[in-house]
């Protein structure tokens, strides 16, 4: 199924037929909702220049403004970190994100909690944990634009600094994608 590039028009003298009605209903199912939740950890990553795309998407129109909000749940070792990021469609502006991490309870590492605030991704990481089995919560929200071209909003990630230990993406982490309008 694909996403409309913008609003449906019908005419006073057009006919809804119920092929265009059921085409409408299917696509007021995708994007009506703005959430996504990952269902099993995602296969992990050992590299930083590689972002590793994941099932965790959601649809966006063309011409839009939107406001992202990520609840990403990571493993990674203090020698990998983990740096999120979303894959926009072609053409898209991002204005500015934020990511902010807690540290896990299990792990007395220092220097555990990282915010941070760029206007790219790949600029930002959020720190592993001694024990690279710890689940660590961070949240990475911002705004961008879209151009003319609708498409998916996916969210991807790497290593900081590339690691044999992988950094994982586990289960239960969201996208949340709200179109907001621009006053």
């Amino acid at each position: 199924m694909s996403t409309w590039g913008g609003r449906p028009v019908l005419n006073f003298t057009d006919f809804l037929t119920a092929e265009k009605f059921k085409a409408i209903l299917d696509q007021l199912d995708v994007v009506s909702s703005p959430g996504a939740t990952l269902s099993a950890d995602h296969a992990g990553v050992t590299s930083s220049t590689t972002f590793v795309s994941t099932n965790l998407k959601r649809p966006a129109v063309a011409s839009q403004a939107y406001h992202f909000r990520c609840h990403l749940y990571y493993s990674a070792s203090t020698a990998g970190d983990f740096k999120p990021g979303l894959l926009l469609p072609s053409g898209s502006t991002l204005h500015r994100y934020v990511l902010r991490s807690l540290p896990a309870t299990t792990d007395t590492s220092t220097g555990d909690t990282y915010y941070g605030t760029a206007t790219s991704f790949g600029s930002l990481s959020a720190p592993g944990q001694t024990t690279a089995t710890d689940i660590i919560h961070c949240v990475m929200e911002g705004d961008f634009t879209t151009s003319t071209t609708a498409g998916d909003v996916t969210v991807q990630y790497a290593q900081a600094t590339s690691n044999g230990t992988a950094t994982i993406l586990r289960a239960r982490s969201t996208l949340i994608l709200q179109p907001v309008e621009v006053v």
